[in-house]
């Protein structure tokens, strides 16, 4: 039964099926554009959203991605590609919710396309059409479709240069162009987040661990030359991002500051299980995660499982161990693979138990394996989906990651209401602070006075030139107020003040519980949303 077990492949599609796979296929990317297109302003902008439209505002002015803060012109040193994708159809439709995420959901509905191709050509149709019904109803995916950061984005090109190694390291007839393609497609993949450098590291130990001596291409004039096309293509971005970043004093960390790799096993952060307890470990992961670890049993007799396992390891191994910093969106682009070995085990597991019940009958196999893939997969797909598995509701002790791009019941960020509801209230005079200056433009067009924060967190500029504070917010360059004292003159010298804080976490960190608590007790909440408050002080006699 072992042999059985390591021998059994997975059968081909056959001829007369392809109609059929055509017309499921076409109604999966249907339901996929449904899912993705009809709610794209169902949330308000998020803050990385809203710097990427700044920075599409400034290429669409000037024709290069840039911003101003204070009186400075910041050009874009990372992401550099994501504002080209997003003008387009800001200059079609307007600035818009739909306009600008419209790009994310088009990557998003073009890499399901590459997820059916890649499945079809490494198992069979099967396969194909269950890893993208899997992907069309994932809550992670459909949550990156319809935010215009750069994930969704980075996750197509991802995938496309996968699709290009695969066929790198399998192909005999390479043509010299191929290898320009590869490059290219990695500069695209690289320029659109610098952090994606380390899939190069994750590529290098695939082809030692399963193309080994499948190097063919290194004996390639071309091979090299575009290789050093990609090199070029790196040693520039990592000086200009630099030189940009060399005249500006900055104090605090954020994830942004992480321009290379950095061992993680010596840093405060480092946690080895991350991503697996936060994605994995996760209620909607978790039963596809326990079908793909029990996909290991199937690695000897299929070389392109392998690859999909390795694919996914080792870049969680990779970003573990060499990214120091950590954030679920930093490993989305393994979720096409992951989804590819998930719907290959389920396949193989089914033809394995229809073989070795009928060892002599191929067609009762085939009729096993699709009796139990009818029942068997509509349940993934629906442990998937955000009405899925709830183990929080069947065991208390059961902790969910609560990250809500994994999980769309739990409410975000609520930005739009407070922002809309300031702008319907302001008067020429008033004075605002507040921590997310690009929201506030992008929905009031107002830009805010002034940022407060007490703890030295988050980046903030330093400017030696003008008088105090000194210091500027990282993001249109308003000035920093450092504690209580300044705060309250800027209270008792203006007639209203306003102080958003968005959201409510982060801004109680970066000032502290006693000046929280101050500006809870001594101004007015006026509304309060999702994880967001508006406060105003209204001085009477200067009014």
């Amino acid at each position: 039964m072992k042999d059985k077990m390591q021998k059994s492949t997975l059968p081909q599609a056959q001829p007369p099926l392809s109609l059929v796979t055509g017309i499921i296929l076409l109604g999966i990317v249907f339901v996929a554009a449904m899912l993705r297109l009809m709610d794209l302003d169902a949330v308000s902008l998020s803050q990385d959203e809203s710097t990427m439209l700044q920075f599409t505002r400034g290429l669409l002015e000037t024709g290069y991605p840039h911003l101003q803060r204070g009186g400075h012109e910041v050009l874009m040193a990372t992401y550099e590609l994501v504002p080209y994708f997003i003008a387009p159809m800001v200059k079609l439709f307007g600035w818009s919710e739909q306009a600008v995420r419209l790009p994310a959901a088009l990557f998003s509905l073009a890499t399901l396309l590459l997820i059916f191709v890649a499945a079809k050509n490494w198992f069979d149709s099967r396969v194909a059409l269950f890893a993208v019904l899997l992907y069309a109803v994932s809550p992670w995916s459909i949550y990156w479709s319809n935010n215009c950061f750069y994930p969704s984005q980075l996750q197509f090109f991802a995938m496309l240069s996968i699709l290009l190694v695969h066929r790198l390291f399998c192909s005999q007839s390479l043509k010299d162009r191929d290898y320009y393609l590869l490059a290219a497609v990695l500069s695209v993949t690289y320029l659109t987040w610098e952090g994606s450098g380390l899939l190069f590291l994750v590529y290098g130990f695939l082809g030692l661990l399963i193309f080994w001596k499948q190097w063919a291409f290194l004996g390639k004039g071309h091979a090299w030359l575009a290789f050093a096309c990609l090199l070029c293509v790196v040693v520039v971005q990592l000086a200009r991002r630099g030189l940009l970043k060399a005249p500006f004093l900055v104090t605090g960390t954020s994830r942004s500051s992480i321009a290379a790799p950095q061992l993680a096993l010596n840093q405060p952060t480092y946690d080895p299980f991350y991503y697996l307890e936060n994605i994995f470990a996760s209620e909607q992961f978790l039963l596809l995660s326990v079908i793909f670890l029990l996909g290991l049993v199937f690695f000897k007799g299929d070389k392109n499982l392998r690859f999909v396992y390795a694919y996914v390891f080792i870049s969680l191994l990779v970003y573990t161990e060499l990214l120091a910093v950590y954030a679920i969106r930093y490993v989305y682009f393994t979720l096409p693979l992951f989804l590819i070995g998930v719907a290959a085990v389920s396949f193989k597991m089914f033809d394995w138990l229809a073989e070795s019940r009928i060892p002599s009958a191929t067609g009762s196999i085939r009729l096993l394996s699709l009796v139990s893939a009818l029942l068997f997969i509509p349940f993934q797909a629906m442990v998937l989906s955000s009405d899925g598995l709830r183990l929080s509701e069947l065991r208390a002790s059961y902790r969910n990651s609560g990250a809500w791009e994994l999980s769309p019941e739990i409410a975000g960020i609520d930005f739009r209401q407070v922002m809309l509801t300031l702008g319907e209230n302001y008067r020429q005079g008033d004075i605002i602070i507040t921590r997310s200056p690009f929201l506030l433009e992008m929905y009031t067009s107002l830009r805010g006075d002034y940022m407060l924060q007490s703890v030295t967190i988050g980046v903030v500029n330093y400017d030696p030139v003008i008088g105090p504070p000194y210091y500027l917010d990282k993001f249109v360059g308003n000035p920093v107020l450092r504690n209580r004292q300044e705060l309250e003159d800027v209270l008792h010298r203006s007639p209203r003040v306003w102080f958003l804080a968005t959201p409510v976490a982060p801004t109680k960190e970066v000032l502290g519980d006693d000046l929280f608590s101050f500006i809870h007790e001594s101004m007015t909440l006026v509304t309060e949303a999702s994880n967001v408050r508006l406060y105003l002080w209204e001085n009477q006699q200067l009014q």
